[in-house]
């Protein structure tokens, strides 16, 4: 899985390639898999089930401490590079988004963060209707 760190001088040109950019939280655990917490995964499903593949996802390690609190869930590398996701530092991120608590969505064109569980997957599947007027997801949002 690609990570992206502060001292990556590409990164900056690498988040901006993408008009929607949303992060996640995660945790290291070790070198086949990271620790997520529950809203992660419901995002990553969601993401995988309804086919939402033109958002740049973005991992941010929050460390161990935070997830302490929540119950959280082994996701295999290998899985997460299928969701085209980035594991990215903190300071990476631009500053809008990186001021918010996962998950949230960054729109650059708009300068705005959409942020909660809720919020992201309405985003998501409305913008995911938008795109292709895919019937599943539109009976999702409940039009």
């Amino acid at each position: 899985m690609k990570r992206v760190s502060a001292v990556d001088v590409s990164s900056t040109a690498f988040i901006m390639k993408r008009d929607q950019l949303l992060m996640l939280s995660a945790s290291d655990n070790d070198a086949d898999s990271l620790e997520v917490p529950l809203c992660t995964l419901i995002v990553l499903y969601s993401f995988s089930i309804c086919g939402i593949g033109d958002i740049q996802v973005v991992l941010v390690d929050i460390g161990q401490s935070q997830h302490d609190n929540q119950r959280s869930f082994t996701v295999p590398y290998d899985i997460l590079q299928k969701l085209n996701c980035t594991l990215m530092d903190k300071e990476v991120i631009p500053k809008p988004l990186s001021d918010c608590k996962p998950p949230a969505v960054y729109l650059t064109d708009k300068v705005t963060c959409i942020g909660g569980l809720a919020g992201v997957l309405r985003w998501a599947l409305s913008h995911r209707v938008a795109c292709t007027a895919d019937p599943f997801c539109r009976a999702l949002l409940g039009f």
